[in-house]
This record gives structure tokens, C-alpha cells and sequence, in this order.
């Protein structure tokens, strides 16, 4: 859904605030179960008039980040990830089906086409259900 960008998303975006993004909301699943919420933006400057400019619409229709955004000539080169735990927001436990006293760890996500943002997540899972592991690769010394 079309929405502008709030403080933190024009940080996040290098936009400024109330410049116009593309918003979109996921619930993941497993097993009937809701896993992951994810509040994701994307900044309409770049993908206005394009097909990718509604990610659940169109040719690309919920494809993930790398395709979409190459299919415009702007592969994302780099993804940022900043995780924290915290407790639960009432709204959260109630979306994600908590048991009482579980944390959830959240993860703010911006990917990057060189220099550019090209979209910044706000992602959200249970603690106690997830290990996460990241592999970063480091490029031969030449």
C-alpha cells in the first residue's frame, strides 16, 4: 500500500520524511502457525512506473528482493541486518500467538544497491523459535 515515510523508515531510506514508499505487510506461516511479521518499504522514487512497483502485483509477483530489484537494474549488492530482543508489544503477542513471557527478536533490514537504500524491513519472530546464523563473505586479497 502507498504510504509515506515516517522518521526512522527516511533515515533508514536516505529520503526525506513523508516522501512516498511503498509499504507491505507479511505474515509467515508454518504449519497453520503465524512465524514471522515483516513491515517492509520500499521507496516509491525508485520503483514508481515500474513492474516491481507493487511487490505483490504484477510479473514478479512476490519474488524476493534480489529478482525484483534486478529486473529494474538494481541488483542489491549489499543487505544490513540490525538484531535485538525485546519483549512483545500486546499487538505482537496477539499477531504471532505467543505464550506469555516470550521475547521476540527483531530485526531491521536494509538493503542496499551500491551506495542506495532500496528498502528497509522491519521483521519480527519469536525468540524461543528460532537459531539464527549469518555467513559473511570475505573477498580474496588481491
Amino acid at each position: 500500500m502507498p504510504d509515506r515515510a515516517g522518521p526512522e523508515v527516511a533515515q533508514r531510506l536516505k529520503i526525506s520524511v513523508g516522501d512516498d514508499v511503498m509499504r507491505t505487510l507479511y505474515t509467515s506461516y508454518a504449519d497453520d502457525q503465524p512465524m514471522m511479521l515483516v513491515d517492509s518499504f520500499e521507496p516509491l522514487a525508485i520503483t514508481r512506473g515500474t513492474p516491481i512497483e507493487r511487490p505483490e502485483e504484477g510479473p514478479l509477483m512476490g519474488a524476493g528482493i534480489v529478482d525484483r530489484f534486478t529486473s529494474i537494474d538494481m541488483r542489491p549488492t549489499a543487505v544490513v541486518e540490525r538484531l535485538r530482543s525485546r519483549m512483545p508489544r500486546p499487538s505482537e503477542v496477539e499477531k504471532l500467538e505467543l505464550r506469555p513471557g516470550t521475547p521476540v527478536t527483531q530485526i531491521v533490514r536494509i538493503s542496499y544497491c551500491g551506495e542506495t537504500p532500496i528498502e528497509t524491513a522491519d521483521i519480527l519472530l519469536a525468540a524461543d523459535q528460532y537459531e539464527l546464523e549469518y555467513a559473511v563473505k570475505v573477498d580474496p586479497k588481491e
